[in-house]
């Protein structure tokens, strides 16, 4: 089971993943039985953001986080993530990892800038170019009004609009570093 520090099980998740592991598990062992030859599962995240548990937005996602000891391998020079070698993740049917990834705005925009100069200094060392000019200038608004709109962010209140405000601007600050890193580069 790999885990951020950031991020906690939920009673569900625990449960099952205990059931799943254990041999003094509940009677009900047989309804893991399905289960058994998969190597790895992709576990329900869910974005919590101003002491409120997102729903929408584009908050949640399903990253591959328990797995078989020696069935892949762990990727990526930025935001790890974890590589079956030989076979295809499930989707576990129940629970979720609850993601506090930011304590507070000030420490969202730390790691917003933290993470943007890095992206982009990783665009110039494997030779990412930077993206047609319009789609550069038109992508916040457009990843807002998905987030927001056709993602119903709005259905989360007061967080889920400063949640959608806050990262419409992270892929447009990513290209404006990688296009101020190619400027001085040249």
């Amino acid at each position: 089971m790999s885990v951020d520090a950031d991020e906690v099980l939920s009673t569900e998740l625990r449960g099952f993943i205990e059931a799943f592991c254990t041999k003094n598990a509940p009677k009900k062992r047989a309804s893991y039985e399905p289960y058994k030859s998969v190597e790895g599962f992709l576990i329900k995240r869910r974005l919590v953001f101003l002491g409120r548990k997102l729903r929408f937005g584009k908050t949640v996602d399903y990253p591959l986080r328990f797995f078989k000891k020696g069935s892949g391998s762990f990727n990526g020079a930025i935001h790890e993530h974890f590589d079956l070698a030989r076979s295809r993740p499930c989707k576990l049917p129940l629970g979720e990892l609850l993601h506090y990834s930011y304590e507070d705005l000030s420490d969202y925009f730390n790691r917003f800038n933290l993470y943007t100069s890095r992206i982009a200094q990783n665009h110039i060392k494997t030779g990412r170019k930077m993206p047609w000019r319009p789609f550069h200038i038109l992508r916040p608004w457009t990843e807002f009004l998905v987030r927001y709109f056709f993602r119903l962010g709005f259905l989360d209140g007061y967080p889920g609009y400063c949640y959608a405000v806050v990262s419409c601007f992270y892929t447009f600050i990513k290209y404006a570093k990688l296009l101020e890193l190619s400027q001085k580069e040249k």
